[in-house]
Order: C-alpha cells, then sequence, then structure tokens
C-alpha cells in the first residue's frame, strides 16, 4: 500500500514538472514571437 502512495506521489511530482516545463516553453515562445512582431529580433 505504501509503496503504491509513494509511486503515486512521484507520478505526481513527474506530471506537474512536465506541465511546468510546457509552461515554461510556451512563455518563451510567445516572449520571442512577440520580439519578432515587434521587429526587435
Amino acid at each position: 500500500m505504501e509503496n503504491n502512495l509513494k509511486r503515486d506521489l512521484w507520478w505526481n511530482e513527474v506530471d506537474f514538472y512536465n506541465f511546468r516545463l510546457q509552461r515554461i516553453e510556451e512563455e518563451i515562445f510567445l516572449f520571442k514571437f512577440t520580439d519578432i512582431f515587434n521587429g526587435d529580433y
């Protein structure tokens, strides 16, 4: 039972990390896109 709980907690951390990574990539993409759009690139 405890092993299942640890595994679930670990997967939640992995999912959260992947979610954060995806958000950061989106923010970087939007930032670059805005720079290109403004002609500052």
